[in-house]
């Protein structure tokens, strides 16, 4: 008798629960079970029995057309069903590869800096732009993005985009500190670990800060009247507290509210219990395999020589760890993940 599909996903979902040291899990299983359990919850809201969605799209306005077809199915139906892609006036079926490339350029026009959706960090990673709360219907475009994310997940489909850890945080409902400020403005940061650390009544502060916007500067009050409160021995730690959260939340609540809404509309929150992250990370990036001995040829050692013990033992240890470690370890070196293209 043939198992039915819930009762392999309870099964498998079990199995995974009880594992006895849910920290090892790779990542693969990590995202089998966030697939898993997100399948579970659509099951529940199923409409109909049929497998695929047909969607034909315009080359010419692949954006405008997905949005409007794709913006009315139910979140189980995007979870459940598998889409079928053409393109108006050409010929085949689709047997996952043209899904594979409306996916790609998709995310190649949504991700581009020009819609304004997206800005770059100082790290060139993305998060939303403070600038498209000036389109129409930006958080409905946002909810739309965030389903779109998690359609790429759910159906293993690279999305080979990189956003911000601080982003990525707040889609998965992590605790944000005041060292994820590191990731978008290293500087930054450390000015702030100064005002904390020292004497900042010379330093003419007030409870304001400048935000760029386009090729102008814009000053923000980071309390009601700002401008007339000097930062002070007394009240510096709610300064660098009130950057803190311009720079990682406030300046793109909204845009954040619309997307995560999306994005869990299709996967329960819960889904991402295993998933840290620096796992999504790796995962939307699809890192390559990393070459140790390409890594060893363009790497300098400063006041070290290649021979020296303590770099032979640093190699060493390269060769015995998996790739998602040796990624970990690029990533707190240079602050990104290596992208998955030349």
């Amino acid at each position: 008798m043939r198992m039915k599909t819930s009762q392999k996903i309870d099964n498998y979902m079990y199995y995974i629960e009880q594992a006895p040291s849910q920290e090892d899990l790779s990542i693969k299983v990590k995202f089998s079970y966030m697939r898993a359990y997100a399948i579970k919850a659509a099951k529940t809201l199923a409409s109909d029995d049929s497998q695929f969605i047909d969607i034909s799209l315009s080359r010419e306005h692949l954006w405008r057309d997905s949005y409007q077809q794709l913006r009315e199915i139910p979140a189980n139906d995007w979870v459940l069903k598998q889409f079928r892609i053409s393109f108006e006036g050409e010929e085949g079926s689709d047997y996952g590869g043209v899904t594979r490339e409306w996916l790609s350029r998709m995310a190649k026009q949504v991700f581009n800096q020009d819609r304004a959706f997206f800005s770059s960090t100082l790290n060139h990673q993305l998060q939303p732009s403070p600038l498209s709360a000036l389109q129409i219907n930006s958080s409905a475009l946002y909810h739309f993005l965030g389903q779109l994310l998690a359609k790429a997940l759910i159906s293993e489909l690279n999305f080979e985009v990189e956003f911000s850890e601080v982003f990525i945080k707040h889609l998965l409902h992590k605790q944000l500190y005041m060292t994820d400020l590191n990731s978008l403005d290293q500087q930054l940061a450390q000015n702030l670990q100064y005002v904390l650390h020292n004497d900042v009544s010379a330093l003419g502060l007030f409870f304001q800060y400048e935000i760029q916007v386009l090729d102008q500067y814009l000053t923000v009050d980071l309390l009601p009247g700002g401008g007339d409160i000097p930062v002070e021995e007394s009240n510096k730690k709610l300064y660098v507290k009130k950057v803190a959260e311009l720079l990682m939340a406030s300046n793109m609540q909204y845009q954040i509210k619309a997307f995560k809404a999306g994005f869990l509309s299709l996967i329960p929150e819960e889904a991402f219990r295993f998933i840290s992250q620096k796992d999504m990370m790796i995962k939307l990036t699809g890192i390559l395999t990393i070459d140790l001995e390409d890594m060893q040829r363009n790497t300098t050692y400063g006041s070290y020589l290649p021979s020296d013990q303590v770099i032979l033992w640093f190699w060493q240890y390269l060769h015995s760890v998996d790739n998602r470690q040796r990624a970990n370890l690029l990533f707190f070196i240079t602050g990104t993940y290596p992208p998955n293209n030349p």
